[in-house]
């Protein structure tokens, strides 16, 4: 999944639920936690 790709899904899980948990989006974008925290 591309960073835009991701991007795009993170700000939705922020609209959605107010916040963004590093570990639970990682699980749902199949990626790591590392890799959600770079985007961030």
């Amino acid at each position: 999944m591309s960073q835009t790709f991701r991007l795009d899904d993170l700000m939705q899980m922020a609209r959605e639920e107010g916040r963004i948990v590093a570990e639970e989006a990682a699980q749902r974008l199949g990626v790591t936690v590392q890799t959600i925290r770079r985007d961030l």
